[in-house]
């Protein structure tokens, strides 16, 4: 009779080796045709704008902001970018607590799950904001059971020079593309691609 530590051990091993091919799988940067970024509101939005300038090589880009995010949406009018703008639930509000923020990040993780999956992009580019943890995490989840190939990257904050941020830390593992500004940050952490100022 199968114990309860054969299951385990075989699901384990079945889990690590779907990963092994989800990543070895997954696109290469030369091959995206599809994009989608998201922008946070505040310093992420003007940050990643003016990356943008050097990622301009996607026939399609679909932009995502949070419910809200008026000031996301206005630079991307600025910026003639509105054509195709996907908005989804924050993962959590500024000042809420944290037994609250878990529902709302179920929430936000659901809507993530829908937006990739209809969208499919071939990768997803993000510098940060809370929601992107969900967003990328949503990517992942689908990635695995093999429902998309979406290829994360994530661009830690210029104003990160020693340290990785909160969203960085949590994404620094799941990340295809790992970018950081600053060469002592490279240094500290070396699946890091370190890209010199990009703003």
């Amino acid at each position: 009779m199968w114990s309860f530590q054969k299951i385990f051990f075989i699901s384990l091993f079945a889990a690590a080796v779907r990963i092994w091919f989800m990543y070895r799988d997954s696109p290469r940067p030369h091959h995206h045709k599809r994009a989608m970024i998201l922008l946070g509101s505040g310093g992420h939005t003007g940050e990643m704008l003016r990356i943008f300038h050097h990622i301009r090589n996607f026939p399609h880009i679909t932009w995502v902001i949070t419910i809200g995010d008026s000031l996301s949406l206005e630079k991307l009018a600025e910026h003639h970018h509105t054509d195709d703008v996907i908005e989804i639930p924050r993962a959590r509000y500024v000042g809420q607590p944290y037994s609250s923020a878990i529902n709302s990040s179920l929430v936000c993780l659901a809507a993530c799950l829908s937006v990739i999956y209809n969208d499919n992009p071939d990768v997803l580019i993000t510098n940060g904001p809370g929601s992107s943890v969900m967003l990328c995490y949503a990517a992942l989840l689908l990635r695995f059971f093999g429902l998309v190939r979406t290829r994360i990257i994530y661009i830690e904050s210029f104003a990160r020079v020693n340290e990785l941020s909160l969203t960085g830390r949590l994404l620094y593992p799941a990340a295809d593309d790992f970018l950081v500004q600053w060469p002592q940050l490279h240094e500290r952490y070396p699946n890091t691609r370190y890209t010199g100022h990009l703003i």
